[in-house]
């Protein structure tokens, strides 16, 4: 009974139960082959952001090689309520603004068979920050969640056709969460409840890269889970006696309230195709493990036996891409542009508006210049439209219903890189 308690009410304060980041996943940030939405990226090995990509491909690079890459993301998103929301407030105005983000990539060829790589960079977070008495104030008011990962590599070559690689992420992730209360009960005003956690966690990339004929070659990659415990203590404020009560008889209150959360395993399989000294083609196909994410743990530090696992009806996502490159005649530029396709992680009866992930499709352009004999730099832009994020969830009587659709709900992402090749 206490342990049901303990989730009615973490639920009902807004806490992120039901989903924190679904389907929050940032393909090749601040890396050019975002100019063809990442399509073939496990394949391509064309800079030192293989190394990220597909460790692997390190050993077709020929130089030591660095890139530094700079984006920024412009989120427009406009929740529109339906006759079914119960709470007063509206849409909560554009929830979305401006993200910047960043990757940096370095590659060293250490022999001919042998290379090695460090890696800065994110693979996935977003937020929303909505108005304060928005219809959906009891689910969420502003929901982040960042993150940020160091990973090393290592690649070698078995023979002239095969080479393995793989690596090691210390990732950093960072939870901010706000919510109104609910004071109905007690005829009071709006509470509300803040959590603010970080964690390190590690995980581990490998990859295989299989050279079927000078134009074309397949790469498969997996990337492992990487488990974050994001702890904080309970900060709820303006609470009323009725639900401060139940806070006190549970022990909540000043307790840490530990969220065991996982960012998601995923594999990736592409091809990379020379159709002629002008025209390259490239493609994949990747899945990403959102239904194990869903299995979120709950632990009470003033119980220590206290501990749940809340079973969320979160879906394995698949994605397919394609893109191209075609080089300028005459002139040192080539042009690339790609689209993609994202399955949604969550169905409109189990989303909710912390991150109300939908189906996404990339359509991404880019311009890649060679300036001189050992330095290059592109520009890329990616439009996302994220789908209309329709919701029709209730959490119970504190929460009431919230029911609608996002229109727009859509990503821009400007991206600038500078590619340098070092003898």
């Amino acid at each position: 009974m206490r342990s049901a308690w303990i989730l009615i009410l973490l639920i009902a304060l807004g806490a992120p139960v039901p989903g924190l980041a679904g389907g929050i996943w940032l393909y090749d940030l601040g890396a050019p082959s975002m100019g063809r939405a990442g399509a073939g990226s496990a394949a391509s090995a064309e800079d030192a952001a293989t190394g990220f990509a597909n460790p692997a491909g390190m050993t077709l690079l020929d130089d030591s090689s660095l890139v530094i890459g700079v984006t920024g993301l412009f989120v427009s998103s406009k929740f529109q309520p339906g006759p079914a929301t119960t709470e007063s407030g509206g849409g909560g105005g554009d929830a979305g603004g401006f993200t910047p983000g960043s990757g940096v990539y370095y590659v060293n060829r250490h022999s001919e068979r042998t290379q090695w790589g460090l890696t800065l960079n994110s693979w996935f977070g977003l937020g929303l920050d909505y108005d304060d008495d928005w219809a959906g104030r009891y689910f969420t008011h502003e929901a982040d969640i960042f993150t940020m990962a160091l990973t090393g590599t290592v690649s070698h070559r078995l023979s002239d056709r095969v080479s393995i690689g793989g690596g090691v992420s210390a990732v950093y992730g960072e939870l901010t969460v706000e919510t109104a209360i609910n004071n109905a009960l007690d005829g009071l005003a709006d509470g509300r409840l803040d959590i603010n956690s970080d964690d390190y966690g590690f995980g581990f990339n490998a990859g295989l890269m299989f050279e079927v004929s000078p134009e074309t070659r397949l790469g498969f990659t997996y990337r492992s889970q990487v488990d974050l415990g994001l702890d904080d203590v309970v900060r709820a404020t303006g609470v009323g006696p009725t639900l401060q009560a139940a806070l006190d008889e549970i022990g909540l209150t000043g307790s840490v309230v530990d969220l065991d959360v996982v960012i998601p395993q995923a594999v990736s399989i592409a091809a990379w195709h020379r159709v002629s000294d002008r025209l390259t083609i490239m493609g994949d196909v990747g899945w990403q493990d959102w239904s194990e994410f869903g299995r979120m743990g709950i632990s009470i530090s003033s119980d220590p036996l206290m501990s749940l696992t809340t079973p969320t009806r979160y879906e394995d996502t698949w994605r397919v891409g394609l893109g191209a490159e075609w080089a300028l005649r005459n002139r040192p530029w080539k042009i690339s542009a790609g689209v993609s396709y994202d399955s949604s992680p969550v169905s409109p009866a189990d989303r909710t508006p912390e991150f109300p992930l939908d189906r996404q499709i990339r359509l991404s352009v880019g311009l890649h210049i060679h300036h001189g004999k050992r330095f290059d730099w592109a520009v890329t832009y990616t439009y996302v439209d994220s789908g209309s994020g329709k919701i029709n969830a209730s959490l119970g009587e504190f929460t009431g219903r919230i029911q609608g659709a996002y229109d727009p709900y859509d990503v821009h992402t400007l991206g600038f890189h500078i590619i340098k090749y070092i003898k």
